[in-house]
């Protein structure tokens, strides 16, 4: 048995972290784990092509690390419903408030819900931008599912 090859189909199975996944948070201070240590990404390089997608070779974090083994960290979207006044954590109800104020409601719970469920919610296409930038920079894992897929680890399990 040719273990190389099971190594390239185990490497090919794996989910890949891809620009495509850090682009939309790049102006916002993205942060990635690497061995134990949280660093903020400085800037991307060494690109290679496979399989028709870009794929990162390698990633410059502050500190001078580079690595290919990173995990983006990012908030999962329950943090905007689930137990935002039982917590006590302030930060989260006033990213519900201020999301809640971007969509023009006094309730953003159904639109949060809809994105977790991956179901479709009607909104205003003139807000879509904003309601995306506004994601972003705040670092929720609300378009690809990365901490599902493994790619990125919630903020909660950070030390």
């Amino acid at each position: 048995m040719n273990t190389n090859s099971n190594n390239q189909a185990e490497n090919l199975a794996k989910p890949v972290l891809t620009t495509v996944f850090l682009s939309n948070y790049f102006p916002y201070g993205l942060k990635a784990k690497n061995e134990n240590r949280s660093c903020k990404i400085i800037t991307i390089n060494g690109f290679y092509y496979s399989n028709s997608e870009i794929m990162l070779n390698s990633i410059e974090l502050n500190g001078g690390i580079s690595s290919k083994e990173i995990k983006l960290i990012l908030k999962p979207l329950s943090d905007l419903i689930d137990n935002i006044l039982e917590d006590g954590n302030d930060e989260n109800y006033e990213l519900y408030l201020q999301l809640s104020e971007l969509l023009n409601t006094n309730d953003c719970t159904h639109f949060v819900k809809s994105l977790v469920d991956n179901k479709y919610y009607a909104v205003d296409v003139r807000l879509w931008n904003d309601i995306e930038e506004w994601l972003n920079k705040n670092h929720f894992d609300w378009k690809f599912n990365l901490i599902e897929k493994g790619l990125a680890i919630s903020i909660h399990d950070v030390e």
